[in-house]
């Protein structure tokens, strides 16, 4: 390697060291990263960085930059776009792992992407693998110039000497990106970001005010066993996302789902007791409305409708971790989880959809509850009065 490409990298490594911790998102690295080639003089028009990332709902993330700046663009799982992978140069460097050139000097039949950026005054086109060590998914750069003459064979040099130095941060960030979406993808983003900071052993818990929910269907076990399995399965998942929606819409967070029915948590924060019994109640709501009209939906095709119990408590909650050394659950325990548990089995035989605690009730402005009168929850001792929403 010549000492002029020595230099190069090393200024790149420096800069690298000097800017990379500093800098959370990839976007914001990107930008630096090809700013800083620019100012050492290589011709960049557009650079765009496509990244194969873990999400239920995304495949892919692309950072597209100019001289204006960065733009983020997102695949969405099931959805084709006119820059599809099986159509553009991605592929064939995904499944090469190779670089990939092309001079933008005439039309450009075989890859649509080429058309639009040589009718856009491109002149040279190279892309690269990122050399991730997780070979597993996709992550490429690519670079584009209207310099007349395209890119120097010096100047494709030092691009592929830049990402091979680059790479290394955007796995880095992927990485971390990954970890928290998971996370936030099984467990709820705020409890995935406790356990990502390192709320990781067993006993480890917060104590802390909050309102539980618990949700289940009614008929369930009997519906699964005179149903096909895809039939429950795709069921129990359009119930799960009404229910969802609902309690996120509120801002509250579910923490895990138990066969038919799921644990929420809406916590206290800055001694806000009101905001997470009024968000609560909130969610309570739309998760009846949402399923009213989804009954309604569901009737008018032939489909069953689904019975539901909401059970609703307020108070003090242990959020941590309980489990075995090497095998653990993040959750809440205490009382309130058992009371809003015992809840939702009496809302069956009082034949309302959300049932609330006298300790919930106790607590809150005019939300419009109803009182039910005095009822026993099993195991808890004597009659207390229980509510339900007007």
């Amino acid at each position: 390697m010549s000492g002029e490409r020595n230099d190069f990298l090393g200024a790149l490594g420096r800069w690298l060291v000097d800017t990379g911790p500093r800098t959370e998102r990839a976007c914001d690295l990107f930008r630096g990263f090809c700013a800083w080639l620019v100012e050492q003089g290589l011709p960049l028009s557009r650079a765009s960085m496509g990244l194969e990332i873990l999400h239920p709902l995304v495949t892919g993330r692309q950072m597209i930059w100019s001289a204006e700046g960065v733009r983020v663009q997102t695949a969405q799982r099931g959805i084709r776009s006119e820059n599809d992978y099986d159509t553009s140069p991605v592929r064939l460097v995904d499944e090469t792992g190779h670089s990939f050139r092309r001079r933008l000097d005439g039309p450009q039949a075989d890859y649509g992407i080429l058309e639009t950026l040589r009718l856009a005054g491109g002149t040279d086109y190279v892309i690269f693998p990122l050399p991730f060590l997780d070979q597993n998914r996709t992550a490429f750069v690519s670079f584009t110039t209207q310099a007349g003459g395209g890119f120097s064979d010096d100047a494709i040099g030092q691009l592929e000497d830049a990402i091979r130095a680059f790479s290394p941060w955007v796995e880095r960030d992927n990485l971390r990106s990954a970890a928290l979406d998971l996370l936030g993808t099984y467990v709820g983003p705020s409890t995935g970001r406790r356990i990502y900071e390192g709320k990781v052993e067993r006993g480890q818990a917060e104590f802390m005010k909050a309102v539980i929910m618990m949700a289940d269907l009614r008929g369930y076990t009997r519906y699964a066993d005179t149903h096909p399995l895809s039939v429950v399965l795709r069921d129990l998942n359009e119930w799960f996302g009404l229910m969802v929606s609902a309690i996120t819409g509120a801002e509250g967070e579910v923490l895990k789902f138990t066969g038919d029915g799921l644990l929420a948590v809406f916590p206290v924060t800055e001694g806000r007791v009101d905001d997470a019994l009024a968000a609560s109640v909130s969610a309570a709501r739309a998760a009846v409305h949402s399923v009213t009209i989804a009954n309604l939906e569901r009737g008018a095709l032939g489909d069953g409708h689904f019975q539901f119990g909401i059970g609703v408590d307020a108070g003090e909650i242990a959020y941590g971790n309980v489990g075995s050394p090497n095998r653990l659950d993040f959750t809440v325990i205490g009382p309130t989880v058992n009371r809003a548990s015992r809840l939702v089995e009496r809302s069956k035989t009082l034949d309302v959809p959300v049932l609330l605690s006298d300790a919930f009730a106790s607590q809150v402005g005019p939300l419009g509850l109803r009182d039910l009168g005095q009822h026993k929850l099993r195991d808890l001792g004597q009659p207390r009065t229980l509510y339900t929403i007007a």
